[in-house]
């Protein structure tokens, strides 16, 4: 008798059900058979057939309430926020997040420090710079050796980058990087405060960074408010 393995998704697909949302927008969902995952395919295939005609979301608006129940659907709103930001960078620890949010708490912005952090990450420029197709990749290149800044090799993906700093990957995964490319849509648009080579595949990062140059690198509405009450108090 010849058993034959099927391939079930991952316990952190399934959590994107309860989400409503493919948050790391990862192609792999979109050949899921079950009907459980057709909403969610549907929404990203209309996504990526019209990656252009996205929906803005307003990350500078203010939450309103739909429903009489306000503290339930409040509670319900702040816990699928948290979950989706954490997922969208790659499933962020618990530990990690509260030590970063201890070492900024005597700054008095909370949540462009927070932001700050996190977006200059390593493996989140390269997801920035449309290098590698989900943060997962980019860790994979980081741990295997293969992301250098300002000529050192870097095996750490929660590497912090400073201004100026010049990110380049080894010859060896050039071609991979191509194919990259070419399949992506390059949208969102790389932001500002990164300078990408395309062509031999550098990157530099500029600093400046401002949430206002955020506003359309997510596809849902985020508040980083709300990820920082969460773990400052539990």
């Amino acid at each position: 008798m010849v058993f034959i393995k099927k391939s079930i998704p991952k316990l952190k697909y399934k959590k994107f059900l309860k989400l409503r949302q493919n948050v790391q927008n990862r192609p792999k969902l979109l050949k899921f058979k079950a009907k459980k995952w057709q909403n969610i395919i549907l929404k990203s295939r209309r996504d990526l057939k019209n990656p252009l005609k996205l929906k803005n979301i307003d990350q500078l608006g203010y939450f309103v309430p739909k429903f009489t129940d306000f503290f339930a659907y409040k509670y319900r709103s702040d816990l699928y926020i948290k979950q989706k930001i954490i997922y969208f960078y790659g499933y962020l620890k618990k530990k990690y997040l509260k030590s970063i949010i201890k070492k900024i708490r005597k700054k008095t912005n909370l949540s462009y420090f927070l932001v700050k952090l996190l977006e200059s990450r390593l493996d989140s420029v390269l997801y920035r710079s449309h290098f590698v197709s989900s943060f997962r990749d980019a860790r994979q290149l980081i741990s295997h050796g293969h992301v250098f800044v300002n000529g050192n090799k870097i095996i750490t993906s929660s590497f912090v980058l400073s201004d100026g700093d010049v990110i380049s990957l080894s010859k060896n995964v050039h071609r991979l990087i191509e194919k990259k490319v070419l399949n992506s849509s390059l949208v969102p648009i790389t932001p500002k405060y990164l300078q990408v080579n395309y062509k031999i595949f550098h990157i530099i990062f500029l600093g400046n960074l401002k949430i206002n140059q955020l506003v359309n690198q997510f596809s849902f509405w985020v508040s980083f408010k709300t990820l920082i009450e969460f773990y400052r108090y539990n």
